[in-house]
């Protein structure tokens, strides 16, 4: 087989370039479409405040996943009203990313469960609850990470 351009194309070379066309696809396709959480502009300096998100904006039962003072995901529940708890997303059993589900965290590699409330593991193989994030909820209703 002769391309175009008069350059002769054996089997292995179109099977390697439809493969890597094919893979190029896939990999952009599958891309999340959703922005990256914005690092703060400023480094955070020890005892300075940092705002999460509002009260308004983590559903009572619910739990939401906001940037944290170093960039990476801060997980935030409201398990009843006016009363806000805040976890280090990384999970205890491998150190995964864990999710913020509606109403459930839940880590995505290994299945892992922790209770919005107490960070507590309540199914999977994690065994040690998620690391609090101290939060204070000013007269605003701000959110802040210490």
């Amino acid at each position: 087989m002769e391309h175009e351009t008069g350059i002769p194309v054996n089997r292995r070379t179109l099977i390697a370039g439809t493969g890597t066309v094919a893979g190029a696809w896939a990999l952009t396709s599958c891309a999340d479409n959703a922005e990256p959480a914005a690092a703060p502009e400023q480094p955070v300096q020890p005892g300075q405040m940092f705002t999460l998100t509002t009260v308004s904006q983590v559903p009572v039962g619910g739990v939401v996943s906001v940037p944290g003072p170093d960039g990476k995901p801060v997980l935030v529940s409201q398990p009843e009203p006016g009363t806000v708890k805040a976890f280090d997303s990384t999970c205890t059993h491998k150190g995964c990313t864990v999710n913020a589900g509606e109403t459930k965290l839940q880590c995505p590699c290994h299945g892992a469960e922790f209770d919005p409330a107490s960070g507590v593991p309540v199914a999977g193989p994690a065994k040690t609850p998620l690391a609090t994030v101290n939060v204070h909820i000013d007269e605003q209703g701000n959110v802040h990470a210490a």
